[in-house]
């Protein structure tokens, strides 16, 4: 029933079928449909080695002193001991190369900004910030610093990268525009 119907419909909108044919609607199974085919597509190459789909080390390779250290400080700043981190961040015998430094640099000036080092903390920050790290490093250094400027009683500074962070895109916008708020209200605007 539904076939014919459609059949119908078919003939009265697109009139009869090419070559005077009478098209009959019947009962029969529907005409099978060309075969899918499926095509390869545009990607760079998968790499062989399975380490090097992520930023982290191997873990068949042991870990270089510096990255060890790295974890070390980065488990030890989670778990407030600010001064075994730092230490660890600043030593210059396991100082981290490639990828992982951004991030070393980025826990050193966490390490500044909790034991009260706050102009330390700043420029480790606005240092880190000049070597342009990707993704959330890159906005994360720019809260932190922002933080530093308001706690060493900087509104315009802070204001000033809060602001320029807003002519970006951040993973939390409506945090970054309500520190502009929070800010110009502290300079005494409040338009």
């Amino acid at each position: 029933m539904k076939r014919s119907a459609i059949a119908i419909v078919a003939f009265i909108l697109l009139g009869p079928p090419k070559g005077g044919h009478y098209v009959q609607a019947d009962d029969s199974p529907a005409p099978s449909l060309a075969p899918i085919v499926l095509k390869t597509t545009d990607h760079p190459s998968v790499p062989r080695e399975l380490s090097q789909f992520w930023m982290a080390p191997d873990s068949r390779r042991p870990r270089t002193a510096a990255q060890a250290n790295l974890a070390t400080a980065v488990k030890f700043e989670n778990d407030g001991n600010h001064t075994k981190a730092l230490a660890l961040l600043t030593n210059p015998a396991t100082k981290q190369d490639g990828p992982l430094a951004a991030y070393a640099e980025f826990y050193k000036g966490l390490a500044q900004l909790h034991l009260g080092r706050t102009a330390e903390a700043r420029t480790t920050f606005q240092l880190l910030q000049a070597v342009k790290p990707a993704g959330y490093l890159s906005e994360m250094a720019a809260v932190r610093e922002a933080e530093c400027d308001e706690q060493l009683g900087d509104q315009p500074a802070a204001l000033a990268v809060y602001e320029r962070l807003s002519a970006t895109k951040t993973l939390t916008p409506d945090e970054i525009l309500m520190k502009i708020g929070k800010t110009a209200q502290a300079l005494g605007d409040v338009a």
